[in-house]
């Protein structure tokens, strides 16, 4: 099973939020975040928790992550953010590269990062994957 963060990646993409490891326009990245594009979202894998049923054939796994949106612009970048959300929360139950997935949720955000170097503003959302395995 891949790690929530590629399941997502792949989810953003096929949404039309950006397009995987772009040099221009809105790229998306899984780990680390290149200097440029100036419009990017990183996806980071938090650490989560399992679950088993009584009888122990279902495994809920509890996958939090982190989405870091970094724009040039306030609006846009926010926009961006809210735009990243309604696609996560957009189905219930459904099966990704292989995993089943009960529910995507946001926990917090999106919150206003610092600004760097170039005066990119950055916003923050953190969010949970439920998904089970038999």
């Amino acid at each position: 099973m891949n790690p929530v963060s590629e399941d997502v990646k792949d989810l953003l993409v096929t949404a039309g939020i950006g397009t995987f490891n772009a040099t221009s326009g809105w790229g998306i990245f899984v780990g680390f975040l290149p200097d440029e594009p100036d419009s990017a979202i990183v996806i980071y894998d938090l650490m989560g928790r399992n679950e088993k049923n009584m009888d122990r054939s279902v495994k809920i796994e509890y996958d939090p992550i982190q989405i870091r949106i970094r724009g040039l612009g306030y609006l846009a970048t926010y926009v961006k953010a809210m735009a990243i959300i309604a696609a996560l929360e957009a189905d219930i139950e459904f099966a990704l590269n292989g995993a089943q997935y009960l529910v995507f949720r946001g926990t917090h955000g999106p919150v206003q990062g610092e600004r760097d170097a170039k005066e990119r503003l950055s916003w923050i959302v953190t969010a949970e994957a439920l998904r089970k395995t038999v």
